[in-house]
């Protein structure tokens, strides 16, 4: 079933751009974020988490024209005088297909292509209707990326394997792993949605008024690691009373040396005497330099981390 908006519209958009008006778009990679300029900002509004996919419209240098890479929107469209529009939005890439891009016109979208062309700068950002089919064009964008099996040597299960998975897979619905809210929902590749259910868990102030009981639960997990074991600032960190908890901590400015580092940590938890940083990840891979960049922003913070 479509995840949809009370108006019949889908959560999935088409955004045009063309090589004149963004010469580095190939240079974008998997979980990097970036900004961009909106002009329909209202219709933008309450869109976090929405998809969207990125159609090239020109040929320049003998390019196809098509989609060239997913992003997330991961931010509500905010005021930015750096822009033309004066309004911004931010998001995460998480689909690259610079080297195979979707050519819509030969699977089945050509009507779409030309309705959304025939309104020329107001089909620039545009929200695909459920009638629109933007479930099978996500599909389709999907398998453009896989491998075809028939390339590898066949692979041979015997008897015997089929009994040792489907004792692994009795094990697992018996205790419980079997059931995904996530995958149930849909919402097995929101990265974003993960990030904000899981921060708003470990928040001791979040809606689930457990206090710090999921924070202390995630933290024994952490104190189970070997480089952990003797952390007596995990240990304590429950018992502080001053515990902050943000989503998506900008680092992009904060220091005059990462003037040029920019960038966000998905959950920071901090108490007076440590930090705690997580990088969160749905099918998506550490965008360049991503660790150490964080890395090198914590060393400047003034405590442990």
């Amino acid at each position: 079933m479509a995840h949809t908006t009370s108006e019949g519209k889908s959560h999935y958009w088409i955004f045009k751009f063309n090589d004149k008006d963004w010469d580095d778009f190939d240079k974008q990679e998997l979980g990097e974020v970036f900004t961009s300029s909106v002009s329909n900002y209202k219709q933008l509004s309450n869109s976090v988490g929405d998809i969207v996919f990125w159609y090239r419209t020109d040929n320049k240098k003998g390019a196809k024209k098509g989609i060239y890479f997913l992003t997330q929107i991961i931010s509500e469209p905010k005021q930015n005088e750096e822009f033309h529009a004066g309004w911004s939005i931010e998001f995460r890439v998480i689909k690259m297909l610079i080297d195979n891009p979707l050519v819509l016109e030969e699977c089945g979208f050509k009507k779409l292509i030309d309705k959304i062309n025939d309104m020329q700068q107001g089909g620039s950002t545009y929200n695909l209707g459920l009638d629109e089919n933007p479930e099978k064009l996500m599909k389709l964008v999907v398998a453009n990326e896989k491998v075809i099996l028939d390339k590898f040597e066949k692979v041979v299960i015997n008897e015997k394997d089929l009994v040792l998975l489907n004792g692994i897979k009795e094990q697992n619905i018996n205790d419980g792993k079997m059931f995904n809210p996530f995958l149930d929902m849909n919402f097995i590749r929101h990265e974003v949605r993960h990030l904000s259910f899981i921060a708003n868990l470990l928040n001791p102030h979040g809606t689930h008024h457990q206090g710090a009981q999921f924070l202390q639960e995630f933290i024994s997990i952490l104190s189970d690691y070997e480089s952990q074991e003797n952390n007596q600032f995990l240990k304590d960190f429950c018992s502080s009373d001053n515990i902050y908890l943000v989503s998506e901590k900008a680092i992009s400015n904060t220091l005059k040396d990462l003037d040029d580092e920019k960038g966000r940590i998905d959950i920071w938890i901090e108490n007076s005497d440590y930090i705690i940083a997580i990088e969160g990840k749905t099918e998506t891979v550490d965008s360049k330099n991503q660790l150490s960049k964080y890395d090198k922003f914590l060393q400047k913070q003034g405590k442990p981390y």
